[in-house]
């Protein structure tokens, strides 16, 4: 994978991702005696372990989505309704599990670990219904003789039935916990756990005071892509005010540089949204775009700006004429090469004829007036 992320070739990284999915599945397969379905899962755990899996997962994304769709239709071709009307009993048994006993499982070992209520009753929620992975081993007990087709039946009508009622299930979360916090002395049994003698901090609360994007005196969070002499400098300044930061470059040398000196990093293409919500866009107040090409620039703005509207983005642009573009695109504040080098021309010539200071910032001002870097309120928008 490294030779291959070296050569800086999108369309040879999907193939390579896609062949070595094909090869552990086939693999597995022929040397486990397994199907091929549990093969691509073991494929998945393999490439997840590499450095590169966020970009491998948004490069493997629309193919991910065709073979759910064949996935669930070829499950769905199995689905016998009569097996629902011969054993009707075996089906509620099936669910009471599924969206009962599972969930209570999951919710005592969560207040145990001695997490919120709240939390606890979302994961339990959250595991109330069937995954994909049980397709697999009911496919492995049939071949086992451990299952009927019936079985298999049934095993789909519960996951229809459960994962149909999952978001409906999720809208019940805070009444349940207030109904619980109606109960005083349910409430007092449950709540005592998670905050016994101060021992040990409410984990939901550990988890929101980790996330540099929230406001509650936390410093706030910024995104960097791309790590060149921009944005190494953007990175020097945001740690010099202690604003905590993630990089994304497609250089897998630099990240993993990044990674070992401390430095939040990830390796992928910043304009597909896997990645952007990887980096933790969402929760981040900064943006900077420091890649010179003005497509890619652009795809990472409307991409950011869709997964986060009120993130504030800095971004450069090359030419005067993009200036325009990249406003209407969502960028915030613009630094312009060709502006720039204008002044920086006319501060070198200026102190070549003999111009004091005063007459150097009048100047410095006229040309920013005459390029239309002021704002209206006379704030110049570059530095």
């Amino acid at each position: 994978m490294n030779l291959v992320v070296r050569t800086r070739s999108g369309e040879l990284f999907t193939l390579t991702i896609l062949s070595l999915a094909l090869a552990i599945a086939t693999g597995s397969a022929a040397l486990f005696d397994v199907s091929m379905a549990l093969g691509a899962f073991l494929a998945g755990i393999v490439v997840g372990q590499t450095e590169v899996s966020h970009q491998a997962a948004a490069d493997a994304l629309p193919m991910r989505d065709a073979f759910a769709v064949l996935f669930f239709v070829s499950v769905g071709m199995l689905f016998d309704p009569q097996a629902i009307i011969k054993e009707p009993k075996f089906l509620l048994g099936l669910l009471g599990i599924v969206i009962l006993a599972k969930p209570l499982t999951a919710f005592l070992i969560i207040w145990v670990l001695r997490y919120s209520v709240r939390t606890a009753i979302t994961v339990a929620l959250a595991l109330a219904q069937i995954g994909e992975f049980s397709f697999l081993l009911a496919n492995e007990a049939m071949g086992l003789g451990l299952l009927s087709a019936d079985g298999q039946s049934l095993l789909v009508a519960c996951a229809l039935i459960s994962i149909a009622a999952n978001p409906l299930l999720f809208r019940t979360i805070t009444p349940l916990e207030e109904w619980l916090r109606s109960k005083e002395r349910i409430w007092r049994i449950l709540s005592h756990r998670s905050n016994d003698e101060g021992v040990m901090l409410n984990k939901e609360e550990q988890l929101r005071l980790s996330e540099p994007g929230q406001k509650s005196g936390i410093k706030s969070r910024a995104v960097i892509v791309g790590y060149g002499p921009v944005g190494q400098t953007a990175s020097r300044i945001l740690k010099d005010f202690d604003i905590p930061l993630v990089i994304i470059d497609l250089n897998l040398d630099t990240v993993r540089n990044l990674i070992e000196s401390g430095q939040s990093a990830i390796y992928g293409d910043a304009s597909r949204r896997d990645i952007l919500k990887a980096a933790g866009i969402q929760k981040a107040d900064y943006l900077l775009v420091t890649i010179p090409d003005i497509l890619t620039r652009t795809t990472v703005i409307v991409t950011a700006r869709e997964l986060n509207p009120k993130i504030h983005v800095f971004t450069r642009a090359r030419y005067l004429q993009e200036r325009a573009w990249l406003e209407e695109m969502g960028a915030t504040d613009i630094s312009i090469e060709e502006a720039e080098t204008a002044i920086g021309l006319a501060i070198l010539l200026l102190r070549e004829v003999g111009a004091d200071s005063n007459r150097i910032q009048k100047e410095i001002q006229e040309i920013r007036g005459e390029l239309g870097m002021h704002k209206r309120d006379g704030q110049i928008t570059q530095p």
